[in-house]
């Protein structure tokens, strides 16, 4: 079973079959929207292409962490208590991302040994997914694609250019589309919790090469107020659209997902 957790917006995707809120950060590549373009033209989308669309800063445009460097998180001073962190364990090693440095660049290209994987952010659906990346291609790092499909994150691998949706977990676009992202479990706790039980785990620095205010949410009040600022196919007003959730689905291709109410185990 994965997990990924996420904010409850007013849509559930049943392509995705995951918990989809609202908008990611994202933008530009508009040939490939409209599909105008040698590259657009030689590929095709395995998602609506009327539901892609451009965010805004353009591919890149929100730069990817691909030298992250960690301190302990015993050491770790620059993040609050009770802010959030997203954890995965490869080859037994803790590794925490903070939200408010995530919020800001989205995706996290990283190693463990000979291994690479990929950390991916979307902050405004609250998702959070890793990958394993393909150590044997020509570069195993993804970015920003600047594109978003119900206005959740799309990624793109550096390697062939294929585009990947966060939350369906798959390329949908290029030489690599159709393929299923090797997905590696995560935890999200307040960092309070991650210090307390594992005070030996590497969490990431702000010393990421960009010059960015990771004390300040770059989407002002998104997190709680009702608004969508990107199209979604399908809504659902059941919860409040920024109630946070666990969604869980069983595999990649399969709508069997179920939505917990993180509210419901406090």
């Amino acid at each position: 079973m994965s997990r990924c957790v996420s904010w409850r917006t007013r849509n559930l995707i049943a392509a995705a079959a995951a918990i989809l809120l609202a908008n990611c950060g994202g933008g530009g590549g508009g040939s490939e929207v409209t599909g105008s373009g040698t590259a657009a033209n030689t590929f095709e989308w395995q998602i609506p292409p009327s539901q892609v669309v451009d965010g805004g800063p353009g591919k890149d445009g929100i730069p990817s962490i691909d030298e992250p460097k960690f301190e302990t998180a015993a050491a770790t001073t620059d993040v609050a208590p009770d802010h959030y962190v997203v954890a995965v364990v490869v080859d037994g090693e803790i590794k925490a991302y903070p939200h408010n440095i995530l919020d800001w660049h989205e995706v996290v290209n990283d190693t463990r040994g000979n291994r690479s994987f990929v950390m991916s952010y979307c902050p405004l659906t609250g998702s959070a997914l890793a990958w394993e990346a393909d150590t044997n291609s020509t570069n195993p790092e993804y970015g920003v694609s600047g594109l978003l499909y119900n206005s959740n994150l799309i990624l793109y691998d550096r390697a062939t250019g294929s585009r990947w949706s966060q939350m369906l977990e798959r390329s949908v676009w290029g030489a690599r589309a159709g393929e299923n992202a090797e997905r590696l479990q995560v935890i999200e706790t307040t960092f309070s919790t991650l210090q307390a039980m594992y005070p030996s785990a590497k969490v990431l620095t702000r010393d990421t090469g960009w010059q960015r205010d990771y004390n300040a949410y770059p989407y002002d009040s998104y997190r709680t107020d009702e608004n969508l600022l990107f199209p979604v196919e399908r809504e659902d007003n059941r919860l409040h659209p920024k109630t946070r959730v666990i969604g869980i689905r069983s595999a990649p291709d399969t709508n069997d997902s179920k939505v917990y109410q993180l509210a419901a185990f406090g």
